[in-house]
């Protein structure tokens, strides 16, 4: 027999779902109860409600059977269970846009062409993942995005035993950024570069404009490293972008510090949408040598980095994202033990009569 429904508090916070409306999609109820044992609904007052006595008993947040399974954290655990399986994967805490390349600077372009209010893009690598385990802000940060991209093959490879599907592909920053060049030439946006090494922006918009002529580049800043976080310095960026007007800002001052820079100026500049791109000023400006191809796909792009700036990466990939990794290899076993079980379990019954 039913019981009364129960409400439930929302699995993220309110003004997310108010301002992202399609970015936090439901399981489909019939796909919640199959794969979890969860009877779920979800009304137009966004109140997320249990709807029967056998459902009552569950928790909601973290349902038993998935429980035992995937010991994952709370917030990954409510990302695994309200994400569409199609188009958003959640790993380690952030939620990743399920897209190619080509899909990825597709939405960008329509970003770009939205007026309504500013957007920002996250190129999220392992090591983000790590930093997001200590700094919520950061953390913040990415769940508010509007795209989330894979930036490193271990986040692919992670997502290759998670439940609700695999990651496409990598779209690295430091390939997004000459397709967005490539696209600026093709459609008419208008771009602008902050951040990265002395003189690194220019040379990189010089790089770019020598392989796609017609990209339009409206304005490069380097701001200086010392006197950065004075209100002096922040209102000069802040003039140089809203005087040059572009359509898409490339932020390149490295994690976490680009991602909170955007955030904190977003509405401030107005650029319809920005993009955190890291080290992309200095591989393109050819600074810094980037990994060859080889090493790009198979996960060893991290150690010829290290090769090149051992004092500044020493901490970062070997005593941060290394453990973090095999911290993680635990869950992604259980995980992928978790979906093998479900795709080898046999059909239910179609008719009432078949047991």
């Amino acid at each position: 027999s039913s019981g009364d429904a129960v409400e439930c508090a929302p699995p993220f916070h309110a003004a997310t779902l108010d301002k992202h409306p399609n970015r936090y999609g439901l399981l489909q109820r019939r796909l919640a109860r199959e794969r979890f044992g969860l009877g779920l609904c979800y009304d137009e007052g966004r109140n997320y409600r249990r709807r029967s006595e056998r459902t009552s008993r569950v928790n909601v947040w973290a349902g038993t059977r998935f429980r035992r399974v995937v010991p994952l954290t709370m917030r990954t655990l409510r990302q695994a269970l309200f994400v569409s399986p199609e188009k958003l994967i959640p790993i380690g805490g952030i939620v990743f846009d399920n897209v190619t390349m080509r899909e990825a600077v597709d939405r960008v372009i329509e970003m770009a062409r939205q007026t309504d209010r500013p957007r920002y893009v996250c190129t999220a690598n392992l090591d983000h993942l790590a930093l997001c385990e200590q700094d919520n802000v950061f953390r913040e940060i990415y769940r508010r995005a509007d795209m989330v991209l894979a930036d490193g093959m271990p986040v692919v490879w992670l997502s290759q035993s998670h439940v609700m599907g695999s990651l496409h592909a990598r779209v690295a920053g430091s390939d997004l950024f000459w397709e967005i060049g490539k696209a600026s030439a093709k459609t008419g946006l208008k771009l602008f570069f902050m951040g990265g090494a002395p003189g690194s922006a220019e040379l990189a918009a010089n790089a770019i404009r020598t392989l796609y002529p017609s990209t339009l580049i409206v304005g490069t800043y380097c701001p200086a490293f010392e006197g950065f976080d004075t209100p002096e310095e922040q209102d000069r960026i802040r003039a140089a972008i809203r005087a040059a007007a572009p359509d898409v800002l490339l932020v390149g001052l490295g994690a976490p510090k680009q991602e909170k820079w955007i955030a904190g100026n977003k509405d401030k500049v107005g650029v319809p949408v920005s993009i955190g791109v890291g080290g992309s000023f200095e591989m393109a400006a050819g600074t810094v040598r980037r990994a060859p191809l080889w090493m790009r796909k198979s996960g060893m792009e991290w150690s010829y980095r290290l090769v090149q700036e051992p004092r500044r990466l020493w901490n970062r990939y070997v005593q941060r994202d290394i453990p973090y990794l095999v911290s993680l290899v635990p869950v992604a076993a259980r995980m992928a033990t978790f979906r093998i079980g479900l795709a080898l379990r046999p059909p239910k019954p179609n008719g009432p009569d078949e047991k």
